[in-house]
């Protein structure tokens, strides 16, 4: 990737960015705070890529991301936001590394989804494997958290991959009746299948972290919900 953006566009401070980090740590930490930090964000009011283009294009969605952080920093002086920049290959990523395929809609501006369950039944989840943590669309996106990190010079936090949720992925594998019926009929053959998600879950977590250098250039302050 050649990140054409650069944060010496922008007038990050390093004593600034520590303020802010530390303020979020004290907060989780428990400790006494004059305010709970508020984070505020500026956005490009017209993005210059879409939704697709930046999923599809990781050059695209580092520019598009910091020129959101850059602006945040710029125009919201003094605020509580940690500048950061979430690496994006879509919430379907752990059904690919299983082996499913993305659909992408009409709409550029929306995020892409599973074409189609591969899972004929839920009684499969027992014969298939776990995934190495850079299967699928887990390969570009840990690709795109260790560059990202590597760009943002300590300056520009990280978030890890957005991976859904257990049930999330199982809907993928499934299909949303089979899924809801294996609650009720095959609730055995279900707990083996989250078992077998979560075991990905928690190696592709550890294998992002290590590709951002560690903990320390990690934050989740990013999300936009």
């Amino acid at each position: 990737m050649k990140v054409r953006a650069s944060i010496r566009d922008f007038d990050f401070r390093q004593g600034e960015v520590e303020r802010r980090k530390q303020l979020t740590r004290d907060l989780w930490a428990g400790k006494p705070l004059d305010h709970v930090p508020v984070y505020v964000t500026v956005q490009d009011p017209k993005p210059r890529y879409s939704i697709r283009e930046q999923f599809l294009d990781a050059d695209k969605q580092w520019d598009e991301a910091l020129l959101a952080a850059g602006l945040t920093w710029k125009h919201v002086p003094g605020g509580d936001m940690v500048p950061a920049i979430r690496p994006d290959v879509g919430c379907s990523a752990l059904a690919t590394a299983f082996g499913a395929e993305l659909y992408w809609g009409e709409d550029p501006m929306q995020t892409c989804g599973v074409k189609a369950p591969i899972l004929r039944s839920v009684e499969e989840a027992c014969e298939i494997e776990v995934p190495p943590p850079d299967a699928g669309q887990l390969a570009e996106g840990t690709k795109r958290v260790r560059r990202f990190a590597e760009a943002g010079e300590g300056l520009i936090s990280v978030s890890l991959l957005d991976m859904a949720g257990g049930l999330n992925v199982a809907m993928d594998l499934l299909g949303g009746e089979k899924l809801y019926a294996a609650m009720v009929d095959a609730p055995e053959a279900l707990e083996c299948l989250l078992g077998k998600i979560q075991r990905l879950f928690l190696s592709a977590i550890d294998h992002q972290i290590q590709a951002a250098g560690g903990e320390k250039h990690i934050t989740t302050t990013d999300f936009p919900e």
